[in-house]
């Protein structure tokens, strides 16, 4: 599943004025900041067995060209404790829980929350357009002191 934000344009055409790795910087971090929401969503609503599920879910940024920023929520390996041994838990079930099995019905977590981001898509990316934006700007006047 794939959910391709649009408005990105949009942020390099006012970015111009800017140095192009501050512009680049800036939508990669507004890219993540989405993605993260979207597993902030996911979680809340992930069928919750043992936590392994739920724990495992993670916004990363992926590995893409300079101009096409990409991240993804993924499930990844989690480190559990027990009994003063640490073990590692694959949750390579998630794909069971989202779409289901012939003998297990479906318990979707991921789809509806990036739909429900796709649905305020051009909102969010403002909101966290703006928030990166401020956060910038605050760190170079910081910087300048």
């Amino acid at each position: 599943m794939q959910l391709q934000i649009e408005g990105l344009q949009e942020i390099r055409s006012l970015m111009e004025g800017y140095a192009p790795n501050v512009a680049r910087n800036l939508a990669r971090s507004v890219t993540l900041d989405i993605a993260k929401q979207i597993m902030t969503d996911a979680k809340q609503n992930v069928p919750v067995d043992t936590g392994i599920l739920k724990r495992s879910l993670k916004a990363v940024r992926r590995r893409s060209s300079p101009n096409n920023p990409k991240a993804s929520v993924v499930a990844r390996a989690v480190k559990t404790r027990r009994n003063g041994n640490v073990t590692t838990q694959s949750a390579n079930h998630w794909i069971f829980v989202e779409y289901g099995t012939r003998k297990m019905n479906a318990r979707p977590f991921i789809k509806p929350a990036s739909d429900r981001m796709r649905a305020r898509m051009p909102q969010a990316m403002r909101e966290a357009f703006g928030r990166k934006f401020e956060e910038m700007l605050a760190r170079r006047a910081s910087r300048r002191r």
